[in-house]
């Protein structure tokens, strides 16, 4: 059942099968924001194709009516689902421009985000949060406001930006050139693959490891940056060790993530965005 207020409206699914089709066609339309959950649920839905059906996943949309238009428009998109090498964070993406992600607006929509993802799946689930930074400061604050679950005092994980140019700001000239070695720019083709699969691994493998075990002290630490310019979409991840990880800007994208002390003696798990 949805749940609705005066001007929006949350549902959840629990398969990508389950997902409405003007879900899809926000994902596709919108590559650039949803580079994170759209792959994720594209690789779910075939392997449900398959026979494999997620039990372990959650979606949750948040759509908003405007009195001057006569469909509601998808604000966000969260995910709960299972990773190669174990469970994802939280992720939220969604498409509102910069200076649409004030708090007056956002504010009651993560929190309802939040409680729906809180009655929905198991507290400990919950130990990172990776989205746009203003989103996941809110949510952050929303978790810890309804769980009592804080921040890690070291609570930003993963910082990373999306960025693009237009014709307006592009400026032709010949690229840096490194004095040991050349090299040609050139779209990427599916050849590519393996040595950009090496490079990825070798990211992951230097990556700080989030280790789930239970403890019961809870401690706060929010960290804020400024704004970075428009034409910057910064992403950001917190997490928790029984504590929540929080993130930076507002065109940023951050990572929160927990230490969290969840399930004891459980293994590491290393979590690529």
């Amino acid at each position: 059942m949805p749940v609705t207020t005066s001007k929006y409206v949350l549902q959840t699914y629990s398969t990508p099968s389950a997902l409405p089709p003007f879900v899809w066609s926000f994902f596709a339309k919108h590559q650039q924001h949803t580079n994170v959950l759209y792959p994720i649920a594209k690789k779910l839905l075939e392997s449900e194709s398959n026979g494999d059906v997620p039990t372990d996943s959650l979606w949750l949309t948040c759509s908003t009516t405007h009195n001057s238009a006569i469909d509601p428009t998808l604000d966000f998109v969260l995910s709960v689902t299972p990773g190669p090498q174990g469970a994802y964070p939280v992720f939220i993406c969604t498409t509102l421009p910069v200076d649409q992600l004030r708090p007056d607006y956002i504010l009651p929509r993560v929190q309802q985000m939040a409680e729906t993802l809180f009655s929905s799946v198991p507290l400990e689930r919950n130990y990172s949060v990776f989205a746009p930074v203003p989103i996941a400061h809110a949510f952050a604050e929303a978790w810890t406001r309804l769980t009592g679950v804080e921040l890690d005092a070291d609570s930003e994980y993963y910082s990373a930006k999306l960025t693009h140019c237009t014709y307006n700001t592009f400026r032709n000239r010949l690229p840096t050139q490194p004095v040991d070695r050349s090299y040609i720019m050139r779209p990427a083709v599916p050849s590519d693959i393996p040595a950009a699969a090496e490079l990825c691994h070798g990211f992951a493998a230097v990556s700080v490891r989030l280790t789930c075990s239970f403890t019961t002290r809870k401690k706060c630490c929010s960290r804020r940056q400024s704004l970075s310019p428009t034409h910057h979409r910064n992403l950001s991840r917190f997490r928790t060790k029984q504590r929540f990880r929080k993130p930076l800007t507002s065109s940023e994208t951050t990572c929160f993530g927990s230490t969290n002390s969840f399930v004891p003696d459980s293994p590491q798990r290393s979590h690529l965005s």
